[in-house]
């Protein structure tokens, strides 16, 4: 598994959801931060009305290096 940051590390798991595809990612420090992909037909500010914990705090894409 490389860590060489957030958007670079290879996924320690990656599954699916009620039909979102997620990514479980490992960080520098040893946190895993948990991403999803959501339906391109959803608009700008949606993703603010998802229940998570600690909240959306990012909003962008995803390398693949899988």
């Amino acid at each position: 598994m490389k860590y060489l940051g957030t958007n670079e590390a290879m996924p320690a798991k990656v599954g699916s959801y009620k039909g979102y595809r997620y990514f479980i990612i490992p960080s520098l420090f040893g946190a895993l931060n948990g991403y999803a992909e959501l339906p391109k037909s959803w608009k700008n500010g949606d993703e603010d009305e998802l229940t998570v914990h600690g909240g959306v705090t990012f909003k962008g894409y995803v390398k693949r290096n899988y």
